[in-house]
């Protein structure tokens, strides 16, 4: 989870700054976010092998698009006021980010990290059922194979 907004919160800063970088990047996540990560865990089991390495990449991949987007959103709806009331003091562009950017974004941010913490765990136990030796999801799977189902 933590590796996703290391991740994701810089991306969608170099997106606002950069509207090539924007355009381009923006449609393939829309398009990535889509595709169910339940349907695509199997092959990012099978790539690295079981272990740890699947179970974060899932979760990372899960919690990883609504920190972008909603980022990259809260960036872009700064008020056009504070951004020219910036240039007109000669605000270096790391100036405007980290001082009126950013603070302005925190409400978009604090949404996202609300939503993507919930889907991390979701992926986590995805990850956890498709190929795990421990876990809730391996736990879920050992009980409903051995037709303990109250326990799972």
């Amino acid at each position: 989870y933590a590796l996703s907004i290391v991740i994701a919160i810089p991306l969608a800063v170099v997106m606002m700054r950069s509207p090539f970088l924007s355009r381009t990047l923006y449609p393939l996540l829309v398009v990535v976010q889509s595709t169910p990560v339940v349907a695509i865990a199997p092959i990012i089991i099978v790539v690295p092998g079981a272990g740890d390495a699947p179970r974060i990449v899932i979760t990372c991949l899960i919690s990883f698009f609504p920190l972008v987007v909603s980022t990259a959103t809260g960036l872009a709806a700064t008020p056009p006021e504070l951004i020219e009331l910036s240039r007109s003091l000669r605000a270096s562009g790391f100036r405007e980010i980290t001082q009126i950017r950013l603070p302005f974004a925190v409400p978009y941010i604090f949404s996202a990290l609300k939503i993507s913490i919930t889907l991390a765990v979701i992926g986590a136990v995805v990850a956890e059922f498709c190929a795990s030796e421990a876990g809730v999801g391996y736990f879920i799977q050992l009980s409903t194979s051995l037709f303990k189902l109250p326990q799972a």
